[in-house]
């Protein structure tokens, strides 16, 4: 999931260049076919394999629109499809979408913009939540290595003839008075891995926007 979600990162950042090339070609007069044909040789990145497929499918007799909408759910961001969406549209219209390939790159470089400064806004909280998750494991672990040890083995019984005026079962007394310590331990260990788990998918959706990129951050303190 993290290497899936780092190559979208590096597709949606080269896009803005990808469409200012094209719109620069398509002001010098060509067609976006002929602009994909001349950009695939330049070096785009994590794109340059995506513009290959691209020019394959519009090669193999493919409409351009048809190709950039499989590109588009190859990819499936909201970015891109948003980006898709405007090119085919515009297409059909005319084929001199210089302009608007310039406003759909001004558009991505914006989303991209306004994602990054979220993530760095979300951070302080993802921050937050590890530490407040740190402070959780010492609290549980001081408790369990001092307050746990000096609980006694067992508590004092009443007296039998006490219990036997009350109508008390003494064996059922006697379960109940005896101290597992070994359950204590047990308990404060699955509490941690619940709160592992619960804490990492609320700091992915907040730090990242997505349970699934939570994952890795409950899989992290999981370990720990």
């Amino acid at each position: 999931r993290e290497l899936y979600t780092r190559r979208i990162d590096r597709i949606e950042a080269a896009t803005p260049e990808l469409l200012e090339r094209l719109a620069s070609l398509n002001e010098a007069g060509m067609t976006v076919t002929e602009g994909l044909d001349r950009v695939r040789g330049s070096d785009l990145g994590v794109l340059t394999p995506e513009v290959e497929r691209i020019h394959r499918d519009v090669a193999f007799g493919s409409t351009v629109g048809d190709a950039l909408v499989r590109f588009g759910r190859r990819v499936r961001t909201t970015a891109i499809t948003r980006v898709v969406t405007l090119l085919v549209h515009s297409m059909r219209a005319s084929g001199r979408i210089g302009e608007v390939l310039r406003i759909a790159a001004t558009q991505a470089r914006a989303d991209l913009r306004m994602r990054r400064q979220r993530r760095q806004q979300m951070f302080t909280y993802l921050v937050v939540i590890y530490i407040s998750f740190l402070v959780f494991l010492v609290i549980i672990l001081a408790v369990n290595e001092v307050l746990v040890p000096s609980l006694p083995e067992s508590v004092p019984q009443p007296d039998q003839t006490d219990m036997n005026r009350l109508g008390v079962n003494a064996d059922q007394f006697a379960r109940l008075g005896g101290v597992d310590k070994a359950a204590y331990t047990l308990v404060f260990f699955h509490t941690a891995l619940v709160q592992a788990v619960c804490a990492g998918l609320v700091g992915g959706q907040l730090g990242e926007g997505s349970l699934k990129d939570g994952t890795k951050h409950a899989a992290i303190m999981l370990a720990v």
